[in-house]
């Protein structure tokens, strides 16, 4: 974030208890006034630690950058200018290119988008096919999602698609495809443990039907009958649209390699 061509509002670094060396990391960081420090009580989920952040917050909108993320430069300048630009916007959901836990480059994320900006109800419609966001590479408005109630334990892990819901629910939803930053892919993403995500998606959609019209909760309820069917394994068949859209992903995101190798060599 210090390295933003447009400074942020404000910068929050919160250390939810950790047991490696993030603590002597942020110390080298106490000096610098634009940064704020917090630390919880106690040790927290990851959508209790997004509710913590959130209401310690100041800003119109928040982007909750995980630690193993990295922004580029122009990701605040990126979203501001669409904020500025479009009414009544509670999301705005940044591109980004996938990288392993090393930060070699995979494939581009999210830059194939038809539509940049979906109004209320396409945007909503939209969420509800799947989770298709990024959450560190976003904005969201604060105000609406303090309004949001809080999700129950087991739904928690999925707390990132419940906001992107709850905001298309409430205005629209703003697409950047250009990337924003480096997505880390590796087994302690929250999302990449299927089991887990899997389990907290049914009682999530759950929770939130009954905070919708009626037009949101025949969107959800359909969804939450799509999880309940039982349907034979997948045989894999790569077409020859898929295979191009791969090489397109992977061709986007090499321009990006010299920009991962300096970041690897800090």
């Amino acid at each position: 974030m210090l390295s933003q061509i447009d400074t942020p509002d404000e910068i929050i670094i919160s250390d939810d208890h950790s047991t490696d060396d993030s603590s002597a990391i942020i110390e080298q960081y106490r000096d610098n006034l634009t940064i704020r420090f917090l630390k919880p009580s106690r040790r927290l989920t990851i959508g209790q630690h997004y509710r913590f952040l959130l209401e310690n917050a100041k800003s119109d909108f928040v982007t909750f950058l995980s630690a193993d993320d990295v922004l580029f430069p122009n990701f605040v300048s990126s979203i501001r200018r669409v904020i500025s630009t479009e009414q009544d916007v509670k999301l705005v959901a940044g591109a980004c290119i996938e990288t392993d836990g090393l930060l070699n480059v995979i494939q581009a994320r999210g830059t194939g988008r038809q539509v940049s900006l979906y109004p209320y109800p396409e945007g909503f419609v939209y969420m509800a096919s799947g989770n298709l966001y990024t959450v560190s590479f976003s904005a969201m408005d604060r105000k609406a999602l303090l309004e949001a109630p809080i999700l129950s334990a087991d739904a928690d892990l999925a707390t990132d698609w419940y906001w992107a819901l709850w905001l298309t629910a409430n205005g629209s939803l703003a697409f950047v495809k250009k990337p924003l930053g480096f997505y880390r892919i590796h087994q302690s993403n929250a999302g990449h443990n299927n089991s887990k995500w899997d389990n907290a998606l049914p009682p999530m959609l759950r929770f939130l039907v009954p905070h919708l019209n009626e037009y949101g909760q025949q969107i959800i309820k359909s969804r939450l009958i799509d999880f309940s069917q039982v349907t034979p394994p997948k045989v894999a068949r790569a077409s020859i649209m898929s295979s191009f859209k791969r090489f397109l992903k992977v061709a986007q995101a090499m321009p990006y390699r010299r920009m991962s190798s300096s970041l690897r060599k800090k």
